[in-house]
């Protein structure tokens, strides 16, 4: 089961540190938990927001009415040649686990502070 907390700063949830209060919040650590959140509020009729490490963010001052779910999956792994990962996993972790497997072409994207959620979301290295 979910547990979603109720009023809940925003600013520890995006870099620059600003924003008010969601009126719930709760923090995913598997993709079953994701799903859960998720229907959740389709079931409850509560507007949501999938967010990751909250770089390109900013609150609103007056908060959120709804629901904020902090994608914080972790799964990575390796299955023939190809590499497997959860949308929470953050940029830096996908490029240390494919440095460590002998794999390159990621190092572009190093310091860019971003889940691959929110690198696809927000097509991170498009021109």
């Amino acid at each position: 089961m979910i547990n979603f907390k109720s009023d809940v700063s925003l600013k520890d949830y995006c870099t620059i540190s600003v924003g008010g209060n969601a009126k719930l919040l709760t923090e995913v650590y598997s993709l079953h938990e994701l799903y859960e959140a998720y229907m959740y509020c389709i079931t409850h009729n509560i507007k949501y927001k999938v967010i990751g490490l909250g770089a390109n963010l900013v609150f609103d001052d007056n908060g959120f009415d709804g629901a904020i779910i902090v994608n914080r999956t972790c799964n990575l792994s390796k299955r023939y040649n190809s590499v497997f990962v959860s949308s929470g996993v953050t940029m830096a972790e996908l490029i240390n686990y494919c440095y460590n497997l002998g794999l390159t072409g990621l190092e572009v994207f190093a310091g860019i502070p971003s889940t691959i959620g929110g690198a696809i979301v927000n097509n991170l290295g498009v021109k």
